[in-house]
């Protein structure tokens, strides 16, 4: 299941969940459109969207899952329904974050926007320029709203910017392909070690931003007030951390990631305007940041010393945003590590809501006992 399709009418992209996004911007390009969905080229469509779906296009037009116009569904009584905003809405409004709690996605219909080519792509300085491109990142976060088709990533790293040492990867993407748009002027005055910034295709772009293959991966995430203490502090401890595994691992057999993306409230505000998800971040009113850490490994032995480093990490900058009131009580259910619980930061209203529909929908509950995808709405509060 695929395929890609575009409709000159209804200007909907279909998309059928089995693809990649690199996939899906190489078709839709074809018919000079695009749509709000993934920065990784090797990420697929279906978890994507029913979890939310951060994007380069988000400033303008919210998450992935906000601009999904209709699902077609598989019900567990095999039933096949379409869920919009005219037909099925309390399903439609769920799937926007509600993961596998209701049905099978079959196919997602998108709006779609022109594509022009977009400026951007990452750019490698060194450790020692952190404190001002965090300082920069907090000072962004703040004033995306006034220029919403630019977006970026912080990303302190051991192995992936400059091998063999701690660096950071920061990318810039200008969606409307303005070359070194004025939201980056401070930061492009900065010296860089690499830069490749370049007019480009979103399909090029999410095709040079992959993930490396064939590795044991672990991914916590957290969200804070947009604060430059608790980037520093971050990085400070992933410093730390890399010392510990580099004393414990070869050098080459791992990467890590500590990244911060900017998270404002500007992004809510576009999913309240199209009907809404069930995230509830719309009742989160201050900008925010978002904090990922990946650890990637060779072998499954290596792989468990990355967990029990990266669980410490995440421990830690917990216990010290909380301690700093700079802890906000949501997580992003894409990112979360097994072992955290994003349904419950959703807030009660939302909570409540999934209850509902999960029954309406499924009420043998089928999805919450024999099929193990998703996170389960039948598990919060246990």
């Amino acid at each position: 299941m695929t395929g890609v399709t575009y409709d000159e009418q209804t200007k909907l992209a279909s998309i059928q969940p089995g693809v990649r996004w690199h996939g899906v911007y190489q078709e839709l390009l074809k018919h000079h459109v695009c749509v709000t969905s993934g920065r990784d080229g090797n990420v697929g469509v279906g978890g994507f969207l029913t979890g939310g779906g951060i994007s380069y296009h988000a400033g303008e037009n919210g998450l992935g899952c906000d601009n999904v116009a209709n699902f077609e569904v598989v019900l567990a009584s095999g039933e096949i329904i379409n869920a919009n905003a005219n037909s099925h809405a309390d399903l439609w409004k769920e799937l926007k974050g509600g993961s596998g709690n209701f049905g099978i996605v079959t196919r997602f219909e998108l709006y779609t926007f022109p594509a022009p080519d977009v400026w951007g792509g990452p750019r490698i300085t060194t450790r020692d320029q952190g404190d001002k491109l965090a300082k920069w990142t907090v000072d962004f976060t703040n004033e995306n709203h006034k220029m919403p088709h630019t977006a970026t990533i912080l990303n302190y790293t051991f192995n992936l910017g400059l091998p063999g040492m701690i660096s950071i990867v920061q990318m810039l993407v200008d969606t409307s392909g303005t070359t070194e748009s004025p939201a980056f002027d401070s930061l492009l005055k900065e010296p860089a070690v690499h830069s490749v910034l370049e007019k480009q295709s979103m399909a090029q772009l999410v095709a040079n931003s992959t993930l490396r293959p064939n590795q044991h991966q672990i991914w916590f995430t957290l969200t804070f007030k947009n604060d430059v203490e608790i980037i520093k502090h971050a990085a400070e401890l992933h410093d730390v951390m890399v010392d510990e595994l580099k004393s414990l691992l070869p050098s080459d057999h791992f990467s890590t990631q500590c990244i911060f993306q900017p998270w404002p409230k500007l992004f809510a505000q576009h999913s309240v305007r199209r009907g809404g998800n069930v995230l509830g971040l719309d009742y989160v009113k201050e900008n925010s940041l978002l904090w990922a850490v990946v650890g990637s490994t060779d072998t499954a032995a290596e792989h468990a010393i990355m967990r029990e480093k990266l669980t410490i990490f995440k421990t830690a900058l917990e216990e010290f945003a909380r301690c700093g009131n700079l802890l906000m009580d949501w997580q992003y259910l894409n990112y979360v590590d097994e072992t955290q619980r994003p349904l419950e930061s959703y807030g009660e209203k939302n909570i409540n809501f999934i209850r509902e529909v999960a029954l309406k929908y499924d009420p043998t509950g089928m999805f919450q006992a024999k099929i193990v995808s998703g996170w389960k709405i039948s598990k919060v509060g246990i």
